[in-house]
């Protein structure tokens, strides 16, 4: 190797270690999943395999219960059922802050889908109580793939 070569060799690796160290001080650590969100999330999953809409709206606030009364919540039931069929079983994947909700997703296992279904909720806190604002459900075969 050319010494002249040496040196700019040198510089271009100190400056990729300064930049992995950099961006390594500058990403936040994860977020854990709030204490709240595994009871409420696995009592809505099984609310939605029980046809139960008392059990699942106990946990929505009031706009949330209006934009899913039960007749909806049947067609949702029915469409999710059909796809993926029923819930089995949850891991916690992330959490993202965006003021005032609190977003958690996880990776369910349903019985008719070999993918993971990811399940989104939107916790909000109102009157000191935690809700759910917003809840989706993504999958290949509720994409229709």
């Amino acid at each position: 190797m050319p010494k002249r070569l040496v040196p700019a060799i040198f510089l271009i690796v100190v400056m990729l270690a300064s930049i992995t160290a950099m961006s390594a001080c500058t990403s936040e650590p994860p977020k854990p999943e709030p204490e709240y969100a595994a009871t409420i999330t696995e009592s809505i999953l099984q609310a939605i395999n029980e046809d139960n809409y008392a059990q699942l709206s106990e946990h929505f606030t009031e706009e949330m219960k209006s934009a899913m009364p039960e007749t909806a919540f049947q067609e949702a039931e029915a469409m999710i059922k059909d796809r993926v069929g029923d819930y089995v079983s949850k891991v916690f994947w992330k959490t993202e802050e965006q003021s005032p909700y609190t977003i958690v997703d996880y990776k369910a296992k349903f019985t008719l889908e070999p993918a993971d279904v990811i399940v989104r909720f939107a916790f909000e806190e109102v009157n000191g109580e935690i809700y759910v604002c917003g809840l989706w459900f993504d999958s290949p075969k509720l994409r229709g793939e």
